[in-house]
């Protein structure tokens, strides 16, 4: 009779806390998006345990959909693109490649810059539904950008204003 081994994950103490810098979130943040709390994402990042195979998976996902590749040198992961977060958030919102008529809009409001949109949509979809002409169809089209580059994954920025800031 063989015993099956649980084949081991990738999701180690020095990963997880290297996507959790990387989406710029506090230890209590990231356990609230995986359904956990903060104490059990301290213990895997000290490496007192390790995840289920289940939130393995689902660090997985949200790794590979925020462009997050781990480097065992040290070196700063970042987003698709080469940039990181931050720098990310300093470019202009043109840099996303927005329709021209959704880009004129965030000016007139104010949002010059990718952090501002990720700001925004932190505190939930009313406030760029609110921005005059900008539209459910807008915001869809502002959140598969960000997806594509990685700065936003899942259903983050809806009503909740998830963001992986």
């Amino acid at each position: 009779m063989s015993t099956k081994r649980r084949p081991d994950h990738p999701w180690d103490g020095k990963r997880i806390r290297a996507l959790r810098h990387f989406l710029g979130l506090t230890q209590k943040e990231m356990a609230e998006r995986l359904g956990t709390d903060q104490q059990r994402v301290s213990e895997w990042e000290r490496g007192a345990h390790r995840p289920s195979r289940i939130t393995a998976t689902l660090l997985s996902m949200v790794a590979e959909r925020s462009g997050f590749v781990y480097s065992e040198e040290g070196e700063e992961p970042a987003p698709m693109g080469g940039e990181t977060l931050s720098q990310w958030r300093e470019r202009p919102i043109t840099a996303l490649h927005l329709p021209p008529r959704i880009v004129r809009l965030l000016h007139q409001a104010g949002i010059t810059q990718v952090g501002e949109v990720l700001d925004w949509l932190q505190e939930g979809e009313k406030r760029l539904l609110a921005i005059p002409g900008f539209g459910r169809r807008s915001l869809e089209a502002l959140r598969q950008r960000l997806i594509e580059r990685g700065l936003l994954y899942g259903e983050a920025g809806s009503s909740e204003g998830k963001t992986t800031e």
